[in-house]
């Protein structure tokens, strides 16, 4: 029950589960009434365009890809997926359904690093050859595939974007593309210039693994890791789980007063590691106290948490703290980057009332 639960009856698959168990339908009573004769002729007959159909889901991966990247380094000028991915349950409201699907492959496309992104771009050209199936390994990148597309264009149809802890299955299964790529790269290599495939695989190996370990030295938050192909002014771990938490309480732990400290934060976290008094939300009680000595904000909160208390500001400006006002506030007292992007980081303000 708890399978059926998690699957064809939970909310995310409401929207296809029509189709679905009418697709598993047909085919049964295909199977039963008929021998499987109705199917049997529909693949029989799809074989003859087997390499055309193969291509749909090959142009649909790696055009969303392409398009992501290209439209990024022009800064976003058709979907702005920085600002559709915030709001990952309501991006329906804010964009077409093309928008909802490509803006998936935003986390995908620069959560990569750029040697893996090249061994999936690499996957591409040796997929679309003519009899790519005939390698197993190819066969494989293309199942792969397949499962991305589908996932994306079930939260798609679901109007959901698929943040980073959305699709951290899909990681993985990319990272194997990837890896097909590059082994198909040491392939091209050994015969082009007549080396042992041993060589050609040791050559791959040892660059992969030399590329790998430096990019993972200079990368301090992992989980909110973004390639060095992604401007500086965005980031991909709009809703991310805490980092820079646990290194801005250290901050604030060392001021002369800390234990009778008291801040006003949008990251849970802060106040797990943070010695003094801690407030956290946009309650009445909360956002009027106006002994708060520090405002500490974070970028992945700026939208959701500046746009819900600056309409109760606006409602009672003399009142309320005007936390809104630091999300867009520079020279910060103390500050943390998250993998030094600038986009990306956890701030805090020293707050002395009204008079800022």
């Amino acid at each position: 029950m708890e399978l059926i639960q998690g699957t064809i009856l939970s909310q995310a698959f409401a929207k296809v589960a029509p189709l679905f168990l009418a697709l598993i339908a047909l085919i049964l009573l295909d199977e039963n009434l008929n021998q499987s004769r109705l199917i049997g002729l529909a693949l029989k007959w799809l074989g003859h365009f087997r390499l055309t159909l193969a291509r749909i889901p090959l142009f649909i991966f790696f055009g969303s890809l392409l398009f992501v990247l290209i439209s990024t380094w022009f800064g976003m000028p058709i979907y702005d997926f920085m600002q559709l991915i915030a709001s990952p349950k309501t991006i329906s409201d804010k964009s077409d359904l093309f928008g909802i699907f490509v803006t998936n492959f935003y986390p995908l496309t620069f959560g990569m690093t750029p040697l893996a992104l090249l061994g999936i771009l690499c996957s591409g050209v040796f997929l679309w050859q003519k009899r790519f199936w005939e390698s197993p390994s190819l066969r494989f990148g293309f199942y792969m595939i397949l499962f991305a597309i589908v996932y994306y264009l079930g939260a798609t149809v679901n109007g959901v974007a698929s943040i980073i802890r959305y699709q951290i299955i899909i990681f993985p299964l990319i990272a194997l593309l990837s890896g097909i790529g590059l082994f198909h790269i040491a392939r091209f290599i050994e015969s082009k210039y007549q080396l042992k495939r041993d060589q050609a695989v040791l050559i791959i190996t040892l660059f992969t693994l030399i590329i790998g370990i430096t990019t993972l030295a200079r990368t301090h938050f992992p989980l909110s890791y973004a390639s060095s192909l992604l401007p500086s002014r965005y980031y991909i771990d709009l809703k991310d789980m805490g980092p820079g938490s646990y290194e801005i309480a250290q901050e604030l732990n060392a001021l002369p007063d800390a234990r009778n400290t008291l801040i006003w934060t949008d990251k849970d976290g802060v106040c797990q590691f943070f010695v003094g008094r801690c407030k956290r939300g946009n309650n009445q009680e909360v956002i009027t106290d106006q002994t708060i000595d520090y405002v500490v904000i974070s970028s992945a909160r700026k939208i959701r948490t500046g746009h819900m208390i600056r309409s109760r500001y606006e409602a009672n400006p003399l009142g309320v703290v005007p936390i809104h006002l630091f999300y867009d506030k520079a020279n910060p007292d103390f500050e943390v980057r998250i993998n030094d992007r600038p986009s990306h980081y956890v701030r805090a303000f020293k707050y002395e009332g009204h008079q800022q």
